[in-house]
């Protein structure tokens, strides 16, 4: 995906960790003032954030613009459609008796709601009211809180009534819900076509080798199995020297996927860069669009950061976006049913009806 494509609030976040001291601050400033960009003067940019004007245009052609007018520019064009109004979009949920309070808590949330925000104000106790029709669930036929017949009244603790406190487990669902809206910004980076490159290559290569290190470490080994499962011959290591020699043994005709979310774990890079040496394809899962991993990768699957900052992925470690992205290529590649034969066939080895057991 080209830069003047994507919001640049995408592009400053995966490019945050490459820029220097003073370049940081201006990028962050943009950050904080996207909505007004567009009307924002290069004097303004450089006065808020303690920068010069020149540090400003520097800034702007460190991430990769022409300079400070073309981001005005795309700034204005963002503000008019917002990144974050992609995010409100419904989200298909299953609702079931057990799990109302999921559609309940996700009706009307938005991306920028924090989650501790107007808790205690009524609502769901998340900082966003309920839809009308689980409003009326949650309060009986008569405003009360008593059950309908239905049986799908409101979840006693977890929706809340007006003036519930906010607690570990509502902040916790809360959380959850948050992250769920905001998966369409963290996806807003990737492209298509790299994403195709990525799947056809997968497809078509002798062996693939998945390459994950530390908390990155159980990403890899489900999407190993995903892959498995896809009729593909994958393979992973939790020794980091065996993800190196297993790296150094691949072929031109084959596919090493590098997942980490800060790429730059060493561990990873060095299993990288022997499968690289060894002509393999490399395919980077990760959070920065500027790192050691992104320069050494044929293909780089970027993914907006769940924060803001570099450091505060390194103490936070979210890696759920990456978790949904291999699920969703493994998705992707189990749709050639043909190949999954044998491995259905297996799986159907491994299972026993309970009943014969005792018999």
């Amino acid at each position: 995906m080209d830069i003047e494509s994507m919001p640049v609030r995408s592009r400053i976040l995966t490019m945050l960790p490459s820029l220097q001291t003073a370049e940081r601050r201006v990028a962050e400033f943009l950050l904080q003032h996207a909505d007004e960009g567009g009307d924002l003067t290069v004097s303004a940019v450089a006065a808020g954030s303690g920068a010069s004007a020149g540090t400003v245009v520097r800034t702007c052609k460190s991430l990769g613009y022409q300079g400070y007018q073309q981001v005005r520019v795309l700034l204005a064009r963002d503000s008019v459609t917002p990144a974050h109004a992609v995010a409100a979009a419904p989200l298909p949920v299953e609702v079931a008796a057990s799990g109302a309070f999921v559609a309940a808590a996700t009706a009307g949330f938005r991306a920028d709601d924090t989650r501790d925000a107007a808790v205690g104000t009524g609502g769901n106790g998340f900082g966003s009211p309920v839809s009308a029709g689980h409003a009326k669930a949650a309060d009986g036929p008569s405003g009360t809180g008593a059950d309908d017949e239905s049986g799908d009244a409101g979840v006693p603790g977890v929706l809340g009534a007006p003036g519930a406190p906010s607690t570990p487990g509502t902040r916790v669902i809360g959380h959850a819900v948050e992250l769920a809206r905001r998966m369409p910004l963290l996806m807003g980076m990737l492209s298509p076509a790299e994403l195709d490159e990525a799947v056809r290559l997968t497809r078509r290569a002798r062996r693939v080798l998945v390459i994950a290190s530390g908390l990155s470490a159980p990403i890899g080994q489900s999407f190993t199995s995903r892959l498995i499962r896809c009729g593909i011959d994958a393979i992973t290591f939790n020794d980091v020297i065996d993800q190196h020699i297993a790296g150094s043994m691949l072929g031109r005709d084959c596919v090493a996927f590098v997942i980490s979310g800060s790429g730059v774990n060493a561990h990873a890079l060095a299993a990288a860069r022997s499968a690289a040496k060894a002509g393999a394809t490399v395919i980077a899962m990760t959070y920065f669009a500027a790192s050691p991993l992104t320069e050494l990768a044929d293909i780089s699957l970027i993914l907006e950061p769940p924060d803001f900052t570099f450091g505060q992925e390194i103490r936070d470690v979210s890696r759920v976006a990456l978790m949904i992205l291999t699920e969703s290529v493994a998705g992707e590649l189990g749709r050639e049913t043909g190949r999954s034969h044998d491995a259905f066939t297996v799986i159907s080895q491994h299972l026993e009806d309970a009943d014969a057991e005792n018999d």
